[in-house]
């Protein structure tokens, strides 16, 4: 009794420690079969789905033979052992299978031992109920045997021999081992449901950023795919270690580092060339209008020699604003030509003075490379911030507590140049500079950019390599990303 409960109070230290249900039901239900000395065991656990409750075959072990493993269903209903013990929360210890008939009212079904040669002669059955008293689950223990660790052999005629029966003892100690085992499946059953909804919440807002910016749309779930296949190279290399609580911290991160976007106006976040549709709109009517007042002048004979060349030039100015508003670099003579278009004034009938184009359709036509004036790209850049912000807020677990700063720190730079905090090397996490990566390389090759064209692979591995020489990135980062092959996603 002293090695049982020593053996007791081990398996009881392990039990807690398992996280995983699988190896949690394995460990179970090694350790009843090698207290008890029986041959073989199973495990059913309880699922729940549109109300309807079933037993799920999940485990099952036999010493004496192997056997493909398969899942099956059973109704929890009298009409099987399980489903009866299920149904009833009652032990059954079933001396001989005969038993089945008088104490249940059903046959044992035969059907495995016909199919295998195997004779099963004896059974312990014990639900496995938590802390609430309900049943999650049940447990068989089969053919308790006379010598421990002796095997039968297939279509032997002597089972029953080498066969005894499970004695009280056996279901105290079995019986006390499936509470806390149940307790403990129960606890991890739940923490997996918990971290299905966090999941779950987290591509729900990855959804509706995309929602939001479908320019970009995939650009996460793209980025997490190469921060955690780095990750795994960093592991297998050698050069470092991330555990699988940091590998989950990084997917996280990833996943949320632009959620920041949320809180960018929709006007700058959706901006697709220098001037909005909106604005562009009202470029052309304007010179649409100034261009039929100039007609009309013309026909009156009122025209002025500098209104003339207005009329004349005005169509080729319309086309220059066009060119000038999808290019994503303002050439010298673009620049030529739109310094030309703001300096040109013209009269209304009245004589009032108008310009053809306003202050702040220059200063956005005039952006020198992509499409956002300063004060815009810096409030799009304000999204890390707003992502730190936002993520901080959530109660993160002890494990997932360096998501916030990872999320809100993959624009930051080696060299302390980047935002919105400024760090240097020694203070951004390795999984914030995996994400750096990420972000940059999927940046430069995304094809669903309408402001840009994609980036070969070369040049964009290139463009990694110039920044890490910056040291802006991580150089033993860049060449694992680019030896390992990491930015080759499988389609």
């Amino acid at each position: 009794m002293n090695d049982v409960i020593e053996k007791l109070s081990d398996i009881s230290i392990r039990l807690t420690a398992e996280k995983d249900v699988h190896k949690l039901l394995e460990l179970i239900l090694n350790e009843s079969i090698d207290i008890t000395g029986c041959d073989a065991g199973s495990i059913y656990i309880v699922q729940e789905a549109e109300d309807i409750r079933k037993l799920v075959f999940k485990y099952t072990k036999n010493q004496s033979m192997s056997f493909p493993f398969k899942e099956f269903e059973l109704p929890i209903n009298n009409k099987s052992i399980s489903g009866a013990c299920a149904c009833t929360g009652q032990i059954f210890n079933f001396k001989t299978m005969e038993d089945t008939q008088c104490l249940l009212g059903i046959q044992h079904n035969k059907s495995f031992d016909e199919s295998y040669g195997y004779e099963t002669c004896n059974m312990l059955v014990i639900p496995l109920k938590n802390f609430s008293n309900e049943i999650i689950g049940v447990l068989q223990l089969i053919n308790k045997k006379v010598e421990k660790g002796m095997r039968f052999e297939p279509y032997s005629k002597n089972f029953s021999q080498y066969v005894t029966a499970f004695d009280e003892q056996d279901e105290r100690i079995i019986s006390a081992l499936a509470s806390q085992a149940a307790i403990l499946i129960k606890r991890n059953m739940l923490f997996k449901d918990i971290e299905n909804l966090l999941h779950s919440v987290i591509e729900a807002m990855v959804a509706a950023l995309d929602s939001r910016d479908p320019i970009t749309a995939g650009h996460s779930k793209r980025v997490t795919k190469y921060a955690l296949r780095l990750g795994e190279a960093i592991n297998r290399s050698g050069c470092g270690s991330l555990s699988e609580e940091q590998l989950k911290e990084l997917n996280i991160a990833c996943l949320l580092h632009d959620v920041g976007k949320i809180g960018v106006r929709e006007n700058v976040l959706m901006k697709r060339s220098k001037l909005t549709d909106d604005n562009l709109d009202a470029v052309r009517s304007r010179i649409r209008w100034v261009e039929s007042m100039l007609l009309l002048k013309q026909e009156r004979k009122t025209i002025d020699e500098a209104e003339a060349v207005l009329l004349e030039e005005i169509s080729k100015h319309l086309e220059d604003i066009e060119n000038i508003n999808k290019s994503g670099f303002l050439s010298e003579e673009m620049k030529s030509s739109l310094e030309r278009i703001n300096s040109i004034t013209f009269k209304d009938l009245d004589g009032k003075v108008y310009k053809l184009i306003n202050d702040k359709e220059y200063e956005n036509l005039g952006v020198q490379r992509g499409n956002l004036t300063e004060r815009e790209r810096d409030e799009i850049n304000s999204h890390v911030r707003h992502s730190y912000n936002m993520l901080k807020e959530i109660s993160w677990t002890k494990a997932l507590s360096k998501v916030p700063k990872i999320a809100g720190s993959h624009h930051e730079k080696l060299n302390g140049m980047g935002y919105p905090f400024g760090l240097k090397s020694e203070e951004i996490d390795l999984c914030a500079k995996i994400l750096a990566i990420a972000d940059i390389y999927d940046a430069l090759t995304a094809r669903d950019r309408p402001y840009k064209p994609a980036l070969p692979i070369d040049k964009s591995l290139g463009i990694l390599r110039d920044e890490a020489a910056r040291n802006s990135l991580d150089p033993e980062l860049v060449e694992l990303f680019i030896a390992e092959k990491a930015y080759l996603l499988e389609e």
